[in-house]
């Protein structure tokens, strides 16, 4: 596994692809960070935001390399961004889209 820091095109490829769904991104040490914020978590885990992220990235045949993941507990404040409330977080990096689907996500 070569982790290389997400910048440039690679960095446009997966903002796009976290753009398709729900979950908000930003890059952080080279690397992308996705959080899913929450209220009540029901059952949820950072697991889940994993698999699920496995599977969104293989969709346009991107293989992620996880870094870490985890959840992170806040009292409810109204108004506040995702990164200032409850939220489940994962860092990934990709090291190359050669061969990735590319004509299927909206640069």
């Amino acid at each position: 596994m070569q982790v290389v820091p997400m910048k440039g095109k690679i960095a446009k490829v997966a903002k796009a692809i976290i753009a398709t769904t729900s979950l908000d991104c930003k890059i952080t040490k080279g690397n992308l960070v996705v959080a899913k914020g929450y209220y009540y978590g029901n059952g949820y885990t950072p697991q889940h935001l994993e698999d699920m992220l496995t599977k969104l990235f293989n969709k346009y045949n991107i293989n992620i390399n996880i870094i870490e993941s985890g959840d992170i507990w806040k009292p409810f404040k109204g108004g506040a961004s995702i990164w200032q409330q409850s939220r489940f977080w994962v860092e990934l990096n990709i090291s190359t889209i050669e061969g990735a689907m590319l004509e299927e996500i909206n640069l």
